[in-house]
């Protein structure tokens, strides 16, 4: 793992919010821990980030995975430490791993983020400063290899939610927790009460802009120790696709 610049560590308690009906650290507390923990790794280096949203810029991740090896329960303290694997002209990569205080690995994930202008809702070139500020070295890498999930060939299920402002963050984007909140909540009780998540592959194709309705169609495979979900995420207003999702579910142990 990278150190100096390129390194950030923070520690972070699992309180009585934070767990599911299982006492088990909820998924999406898990994932605002990647946003929380990037916006430190650059507030360490200088970056203020209410600042850059004045210049008309912004953060956002375009694609990310997460694996689960083990969940952390009620007053654990996680330690979560991230780097930045590489920067390119228009993206970034960054790594993410979980540690109980064992020192076991709970979960790992990755993200593949781009610098986005806010007024023209476009991506904008990785600025100068942010090679300086992580310490990433400038050359050409191959070309990120976005995440990649099937389309769906049958439909399961379908359902639509609405979005209110809430579900909003301070970029105006629906944001990451929910469009997982929703495709946990799209299935009958039976899959959560007895199945797990391992793991959770999203792929943004374009962002919600309404404060309309999102509908999501899902297919479940059952697999030979869980399921395998796919999720389409629609944007009513326009009828277009705006979010791929996979999410494993295996049998849980307890």
């Amino acid at each position: 793992m990278y150190k100096g610049k390129n390194y950030c560590e923070k520690n972070y308690e699992i309180v009585f919010k934070d767990i599911n009906e299982e006492g088990r650290c909820k998924i999406t507390t898990m994932i605002s821990y990647l946003t929380d923990i990037a916006l430190a790794h650059a507030e360490a280096g200088g970056l203020d980030f209410f600042e850059e949203m004045k210049n008309g810029r912004s953060l956002i991740f375009v694609d990310y995975s997460l694996k689960i090896n083990k969940y952390p329960t009620y007053r654990e303290i996680v330690t979560v430490k991230t780097y930045v694997e590489l920067m390119e002209k228009f993206y970034a990569i960054r790594k993410y791993y979980g540690y109980n205080s064992k020192g076991e690995e709970l979960f790992e994930a990755e993200a593949l983020g781009l610098t986005f202008d806010i007024k023209n809702r476009k991506m904008l070139k990785v600025p100068d400063e942010y090679f300086d500020l992580y310490g990433v070295e400038r050359k050409k890498y191959p070309k990120p290899n976005r995440v990649k999930v099937a389309d769906i060939n049958e439909i399961t299920t379908e359902h639509e939610f609405e979005i209110r402002h809430t579900d909003k963050d301070r970029n105006k984007h629906v944001n990451n927790t929910k469009y997982v909140e929703w495709a946990m909540n799209i299935f009958s009780n039976e899959i959560s009460d007895s199945y797990k998540v391992q793991s959770i592959e999203v792929k943004f194709e374009r962002e919600v802009q309404t404060e309309d309705s999102i509908k999501i169609q899902a297919q479940l495979i059952e697999k030979e120790d869980g399921y395998e979900a796919i999720y389409k995420f629609i944007d009513t207003s326009n009828d277009k696709e705006t979010t791929r999702m996979k999410i494993t579910w295996i049998k849980n142990d307890n």
